[in-house]
């Protein structure tokens, strides 16, 4: 896009969009609130079928809008009102220069805030890593608890089985001991002759 010989061109609101980085709907309403805060309520020439028309000047406008925007406590109602307030009241070429100096500062800010969201994306990234790898492994915590326990349960009912088995044996022992002695045949006394000629 480019001025040719104080022809001024213009960018749809697609293309427009595409440049600064942001969502169509986001634009839109960027647009219309720049619209509504401008002079006459009308901020943006329009083509035929009343679409919105997006000149450098403009992309540069709501450039500095966002980077406002991002500062702390800074609502994009602030920062529409304070860029064109800022806008409307450059007259002379000091405020031009200093105008131009704050677009510069706005811009190294953007660069900066695009840099610092690129390692909050990629810190979130390791992050969600990170977070699935936990998951996995309190999956597999899991798991082995579960085993354990159904181990402790097992030494449980062996335990009471061999108790059980002990406690029969213990009372075979004892039915074995209270079961009376079979009767033996007790030889019958034998006098002393009787047991010297064996008779």
């Amino acid at each position: 896009m480019k001025d040719v010989e104080g022809v001024t061109e213009y960018i749809t609101t697609e293309e427009a969009a595409k440049k600064l980085g942001i969502q169509l709907p986001t634009l839109r309403k960027y647009a219309g609130m720049i619209d509504k805060n401008a002079k006459g309520g009308k901020y943006f020439e329009r083509d035929d079928r009343n679409y919105r028309l997006y000149t450098k000047d403009n992309i540069t406008t709501i450039n500095q809008i966002i980077a406002l925007k991002s500062r702390p406590k800074m609502t994009i109602e602030t920062a529409i009102e304070q860029v064109l307030n800022m806008e409307y009241n450059v007259d002379t070429p000091s405020e031009i220069e200093k105008h131009n100096a704050d677009n510069n500062d706005i811009t190294s800010l953007q660069k900066l805030l695009i840099s610092q969201n690129d390692l909050i994306q990629k810190k979130d990234d390791q992050l969600l890593r990170y977070d699935n790898q936990i998951i996995k492994y309190n999956e597999t915590i899991n798991h082995y608890e579960n085993l354990v326990k159904n181990l402790m349960e097992n030494n449980i009912n062996l335990a009471n089985q061999v108790e059980i088995m002990i406690n029969n044996q213990e009372q075979l022992a004892l039915d074995k001991k209270e079961e009376p002695l079979p009767l033996e045949k007790v030889p019958e006394k034998q006098g002393f002759l009787n047991r010297i000629f064996k008779k």
